[in-house]
């Protein structure tokens, strides 16, 4: 017979490790991008929680400067599984991050929450080229009624950053480098 109760203590200790370390990855990101240079100063975070016991299927870190009616921002956003309404790139159980640097005219209400739901299926579209994990620069275009939306994504599994020095060269300078060939405001 198995110890329930030692796996289950176990499954949590390794949760909440893995958690501790997301955690610390989209700080990071978010951190890292202001050392560039691009001030952000408010920080933001959303996952969906129902009122239950749950394990999250994704989450979104992000800091973002307000500029009148018009928001800067960058985000990292953590998927696990595809939901009901959101897609996932990368084939099931291989968790991933897509970093995002970009703009937005008229945005209400939680930044982070409408970031989560750029990776809703409707969206697809929206991506050109389209979304692929590894290193390939997507951008996102949005605009209906004057909610104008321009950002640049870029994903990996997680893991596949796994150091300062990697997010630097893997993400934030080809990051920085598309929002500027694509006038993205920073």
């Amino acid at each position: 017979m198995t110890d329930v109760t030692a796996g289950a203590g176990q499954a949590y200790a390794a949760c909440k490790l893995l958690f501790k370390d997301l955690n610390l990855l989209g700080i990071d990101y978010c951190k890292a991008v202001r050392d560039s240079g691009v001030d952000l100063s408010v920080t933001e975070e959303y996952s969906y929680s129902p009122n239950e016991l749950h394990v999250k299927r994704d989450h979104v870190w992000m800091s973002h400067r307000i500029d009148g009616q018009a928001r800067t921002f960058a985000a990292a956003y953590v998927t696990f599984e595809e939901g009901r309404r959101h897609f996932k790139v990368g084939p099931p159980l291989r968790p991933e991050v897509w970093y995002v640097l970009g703009h937005a005219t008229k945005p209400t209400g939680n930044l982070a929450l409408a970031v989560r739901d750029m990776f809703m299926k409707p969206n697809l579209p929206r991506f050109q080229p389209a979304l692929a994990l590894g290193g390939a620069i997507s951008l996102y275009s949005h605009n209906s009624g004057g909610d104008v939306w321009s950002a640049v994504l870029i994903g990996f599994e997680l893991g596949d950053v796994d150091s300062p020095a990697a997010l630097e060269q893997r993400v934030l300078t080809p990051l920085r480098a598309a929002a500027l060939e694509r006038s993205i405001i920073l």
